[in-house]
């Protein structure tokens, strides 16, 4: 309640807190959040290794399906997501493993592309993606923006840059109507 009074106060509060917006919680009835996880399980990791560009690679081993999403994020690192679908979550037992014996499955599994390289763990436990949809952009002084708003599939690279289009589209729509922010949202 307390975070919801300070909210109202300001002029405008931009929710551009990610998948777990705190704004987009504290007026999630209004915003008219619907939340459904899909069925595919993913784990995040590093890679102590770069690739050139987005890339995928999908292996199906008699364990099931793997797809890892890889990409580089400074000159020596890329991330390393490892995605499984229900039945080859239950049938390797991921459910059961700590992060380093998950770790050292998925290294097992993607050794080709790792290329002798380390996967790196940073609470890379299993999760299932959540596609995150709002009936309304903004509330009140509210609006949000990227990940808050809707989330962007890792299949297609980061969140981050659909979340640079969204304050785009938002700054042209404050700068058409500087002095009524009820106005530049209904815009928005």
């Amino acid at each position: 309640m307390a975070l919801r009074n300070e909210l109202d106060e300001a002029d405008l509060v931009i929710g551009a807190d990610g998948v777990n917006s705190l704004v987009r919680k504290t007026h999630q009835v209004e915003f008219g959040t619907k939340i459904q996880l899909l069925s595919n399980r993913f784990a995040w990791f590093g890679a102590e290794r770069t690739f050139s560009y987005f890339t995928e690679t999908f292996k199906q081993l008699p364990q099931g399906s793997f797809n890892a999403h890889h990409y580089r994020y400074t000159p020596a690192m890329s991330t390393f997501l490892v995605e499984v679908n229900h039945q080859t979550f239950e049938r390797v037992g991921f459910g059961e493993m700590s992060e380093e014996q998950t770790r050292a499955s998925c290294q097992e599994v993607f050794a080709e592309e790792l290329a002798g390289a380390d996967l790196v763990t940073n609470k890379s436990r299993w999760r299932r993606f959540p596609v995150i949809s709002n009936k309304r952009w903004s509330v009140g002084n509210c609006v949000l923006v990227g990940d808050a708003l809707g989330t962007a599939h890792f299949s297609i690279g980061s969140g981050t840059p659909v979340a640079l289009e969204d304050v785009q589209v938002l700054s042209h729509a404050l700068a058409n109507h500087p002095l009524n922010v009820s106005d530049a949202l209904a815009e928005y």
